[in-house]
């Protein structure tokens, strides 16, 4: 078993990209759509067969191999020739439109067969998610300024039309809601031209009954051609893929429009989080908190989740003051962010729903009712009235078809990028860290009377923390990309957040973790402090025995035997005892005595010593006489 997928995975989080819905609309829309190529292929079939055997295309026939028999072309046609001509043209045009959408319409449904399927058997749930944000400034700046940089105004056309609300939107629905305001933006002009051109048409209709039609036309063009053109069914016939073109692009809109208001989001996200702020002294260097702290965070884990945590460290140095300086860094913690359910869910399920079925209606038109009915009913032998508009009739269907083939396709793209995106809420704690850095020395058993020490010269800092709080939403446009913040909301849970680690950093410093503090309890201070005091004392028992010893002989010749313990081979106890020696003391013609205190040589005239202090006084002092102060 993957372990990675296992402790991590989004089937451990329950999330399912893209939902169960949208796998069981591809597959059914899929099928659907071939089955309806299948039909329409059969029905063509058959009616192309109908349509080759028909009378008006017999004639055509026969017109074609006079043009080959006499090699020049008529100068006059019959009206049943001309109409046999528009029925040719229009089953051209037919073919020209059908042949490459049945065979996108099989493409299109065998890919969404498959991907259906692979979706439904075996989903897609990729490990270690969500990933970590784009951008962590736009995370401190939410936290301190209580501002997001990817909340922007859109353009005014879409603000004036939806509300200043629209700067609110999150990254993946301003992109669904930009895209429709700019089709909806066209939506009017297209109505306005497909409505002239029906203008046009019914005016053009009308005027071949005019005398001025009567002069303008030449005499070609007979009575029976112009009654084809203006009859009550033709005008019916071709008025009629204009005004569902025109539904088309009012209903679109409307749609549009909807789906828009649906994800414009009723008013401004939160953007609070709890503060506090504390100062701290006697810390070691800030990256010994900075690691510190997230490990001490396990109790705050989601289900067994580790917390994430992103740190940032800068140091300056002191231009004024020498061994110091200055520092500044923040810590982000952050629970595994769990999914939640987004905002404008509705919408998605619409546009999911509105996508797929314009795609079928698209279809239906092409690979169903291109051809006019008159043409359909050749070989019948239902009566089928002549229709001169047949070329353009098909044109039309075909605009109606693709129109609504591809706002079908895009409603759709729309509904699984929604889908697609994630939400995640998650309590996360931002602390900022600012203050001083400084050199500490830390000394063991440094005194007079001591011989072993132990020195260390550790950093120093000097802080102020300062503490953010709450709960945060965030959107992946999937679930292998970054992140984007979409709002901070403050909760009790996030108010315990800033007392947890409030807490926990006192507690850190109350164990010693700045190092300035010496640990008593240590086996290295322990040690030094028992040789010190081994030392102390056997160096108070040797100066009382010398005081006594030159009190009672009343010269130095028994110190050296008194000193060996103190004196190594050939070393002397202490420095200053080198530095008599090296300098020449025995030679100085005044002579030398002893200290009783300390057992070093002076001086025979000295009044006072000085190593210890001690004051000479009687018998102490030399031949010049004169009594000494008291000690």
């Amino acid at each position: 078993m993957d372990t990675a997928n296992t402790a991590f995975s989004s089937k451990r989080l329950n999330i399912r990209r893209p939902p169960l819905i949208v796998s069981a609309a591809k597959l059914c829309s899929g099928l659907i759509v071939i089955a309806m190529a299948f039909v329409s292929a059969l029905v063509t079939y058959d009616l192309l067969t109908r349509l080759i055997r028909s009378r008006q295309f017999n004639d055509l026939r026969n017109f074609v191999t006079q043009i080959q028999d006499s090699g020049r072309f008529p100068r006059m046609a019959s009206d049943e020739l001309i109409i046999s001509l528009a029925y040719a043209l229009a089953i051209l045009l037919f073919g020209l439109v059908f042949l490459p959408t049945i065979l996108g319409a099989v493409i299109r449904g065998l890919r969404f067969i498959l991907i259906g399927l692979g979706e439904i058997v075996r989903p897609w749930m990729p490990a270690l998610i969500p990933l970590p944000f784009r951008n962590y400034a736009d995370v401190i700046n939410g936290f301190k300024q209580h501002i997001l940089s990817l909340y922007r105004p859109l353009e005014n056309f879409v603000s004036a039309t939806f509300g200043k609300n629209t700067m609110f939107l999150s990254p993946v629905r301003r992109r669904v809601v930009t895209e429709n305001a700019r089709y909806l933006k066209g939506r009017v002009l297209s109505v306005i031209l497909t409505a002239l051109t029906l203008g046009g048409i019914l005016w053009f209709i009308n005027w071949l009954t005019t005398d001025a039609a009567g002069k303008l036309l030449p005499n070609s063009v007979s009575a029976q051609l112009i009654q084809l053109l203006t009859q009550d069914s033709a005008r019916a016939i071709i008025t009629t893929p204009l005004i569902w073109l025109i539904g088309l692009f009012v209903g679109l809109g409307v749609i549009e429009f909807v789906i828009t208001m649906l994800l414009v989001p009723p008013g401004q996200p939160p953007t609070m989080a709890h503060e506090a702020s504390d100062y701290y002294r006697g810390f070691g260097h800030p990256n010994q908190l900075i690691n510190r702290l997230p490990s001490i965070a396990t109790s705050l884990q989601w289900q067994g989740f580790l917390n994430r945590h992103h740190a940032d460290l800068h140091e300056q140095r002191s231009n004024a003051v020498g061994d110091a300086g200055s520092f500044t860094a923040y810590l982000t913690i952050e629970q595994q962010p769990h999914p939640i359910r987004p905002s404008g869910f509705l919408a998605s399920y619409l546009l999911l729903g509105l996508g797929w079925g314009l795609q079928l209606v698209g279809f239906y038109i092409i690979l169903f009712e291109l051809l006019p009915w008159p043409i359909r009913v050749l070989g019948s032998d239902t009566y089928t009235p002549p229709f001169l508009w047949a070329p353009l009739f098909v044109i039309l269907m075909a605009v109606l078809g693709r129109r609504a083939t591809r706002a079908g396709i895009r409603f759709a793209d729309q509904a699984y990028l929604l889908f697609d995106s994630a939400w995640f809420s998650s309590t996360a704690i931002l602390i900022d860290f600012a203050g001083n850095l400084s050199r500490a020395d830390v000394r063991v058993g440094k005194s007079v009377a001591d011989s072993i020490e132990s020195s260390n010269l550790v950093v120093r800092s000097d802080f102020t923390a300062n503490f953010w709080a709450a709960e945060l939403i965030s959107e992946a446009s999937s679930l292998t990309a970054e992140r984007e913040l979409l709002a901070l909301k403050q909760t009790p849970e996030s108010m315990k957040w800033v007392a947890f680690f409030r807490r926990e950093i006192n507690s850190l410093r109350d164990e010693g973790v700045q190092p300035i503090r010496v640990d008593v309890q240590s086996q290295g201070v322990g040690d030094i402090m028992q040789s010190n005091l081994q030392v102390s004392t056997l160096r108070a028992g040797a100066m009382e025995k010398a005081q006594i010893q030159a009190s009672q002989q009343g010269t130095d010749a028994a110190l050296p035997d008194l000193l060996k313990p103190l004196v190594g081979s050939g070393q002397t106890a202490t420095a200053g005892s080198n530095s008599a020696k090296s300098s020449g003391e025995d030679d100085d013609p005044e002579g030398w005595k002893v200290c009783p205190e300390c057992a070093e040589k002076v001086r025979a005239r000295a009044r006072k010593c000085r190593f210890c202090g001690y004051r000479f006084w009687g018998s102490d002092l030399t031949d010049d006489g004169g009594e000494s102060p008291l000690p």
